[in-house]
């Protein structure tokens, strides 16, 4: 039977070669968790500064055009555009030529959004 010492922070831990392999992999989903988890927190602060900005919640208009929202989102026009075909993000028609997005929708739906957004920056 193989048996393997590694050393950790406080002490010595003794490891079957089974046992190594799921510390393995345990370390190495970890690993992954911590990538998926740092671009979420970058977009977070984002979004907190960008609150920061605009003064307060009463401040900022509900009610955004295609072009607000793309700025809100740091994406294009076709890219919002195409969301919406997708249905991840829904547009509200007031009359044959005024088209709105919902900010609080698309905040509830930003976790979606992400992984363009993160890909662009």
């Amino acid at each position: 039977m193989d048996i393997h010492v590694r050393k950790t922070v406080t002490s010595y831990a003794i490891f079957v070669p089974q046992e190594a392999k799921k510390w393995h992999q345990l370390k190495s989903t970890r690993t992954l968790i911590q990538q998926e988890i740092q671009p979420l927190e970058e977009q977070i602060k984002l979004l907190e500064h960008r609150l920061r900005q605009s003064g307060s919640d009463q401040s900022i208009d509900r009610w955004m055009s295609v072009q607000q929202v793309a700025k809100y989102l740091s994406v294009s026009r076709s890219t919002v555009y195409n969301w919406e075909n997708e249905g991840r993000i829904k547009r509200h028609q007031f009359s044959s030529r005024v088209v709105r997005y919902d900010r609080l929708e698309i905040d509830q739906k930003l976790s979606m959004l992400l992984p363009y957004v993160k890909a662009r920056a």
